[in-house]
């Protein structure tokens, strides 16, 4: 299996040392309704041309029934496709595609995550076991949320240890010294 980076997404990486922990894509049941509207669309299609027969104007009818069809399948895919949010060692990055021509990417280093909480709303996404991720970001009002991730517990806990190795490396890097007397000191106001 080919090795993703950053690059393969239209995303700089300035920093060589930046990896790829984990993908997360949307859960594809979130393509239900859609998939639904157009089951329902050929359904017409189709009772349409048994009703009225195959004459030239049920063909054309047809012909832009199938084309719409085929479009909304297309357009879909893709939004769920391209809805991405990308955990790395140094940051995260959320990729949402909001139309054919329209993505917008927001980011945030490990550091500045405030806090993680996941939500499970319904009894599909507790039985599936998919939900929103909401991330807490410092500079951020609204914080991030992946939305329709598949095992949010498992994503949550992610961010968290990719938190911790962060941390780890960063302390080793400045060669900080971390040893149980520095913790267990306490201060004392006069």
């Amino acid at each position: 299996m080919k090795q993703e980076n950053l690059e393969d997404f239209n995303i700089s990486n300035d920093d060589p040392d930046e990896e790829i922990i984990k993908i997360f894509n949307v859960h594809f049941l979130v393509l239900l309704p859609n998939m639904l509207k157009i089951v329902a669309v050929l359904m017409i299609n189709v009772l349409l041309i048994y009703f009225f027969g195959f004459g030239p104007f049920m063909r054309i009818i047809a012909i832009f029934g199938f084309l719409f069809i085929a479009y909304y399948t297309f357009y879909t895919y893709h939004l769920w496709h391209h809805d991405l949010y990308i955990l790395t060692n140094k940051r995260i990055i959320c990729i949402n595609q909001h139309s054919l021509l329209h993505r917008s990417v927001s980011e945030a280093t490990l550091d500045r995550i405030l806090s993680t909480q996941y939500d499970l709303r319904g009894i599909l996404q507790n039985y599936l076991n998919y939900g929103d991720v909401n991330l807490k970001i410092a500079g951020f009002r609204d914080g991030l949320t992946l939305r329709s991730v598949p095992d949010p517990y498992q994503v949550q806990l992610d961010f968290i240890t990719a938190q911790r190795q962060k941390l780890k490396n960063d302390l080793a890097a400045n060669q900080v010294p971390v040893s149980k007397k520095n913790h267990q000191e306490k201060i004392v106001l006069r």
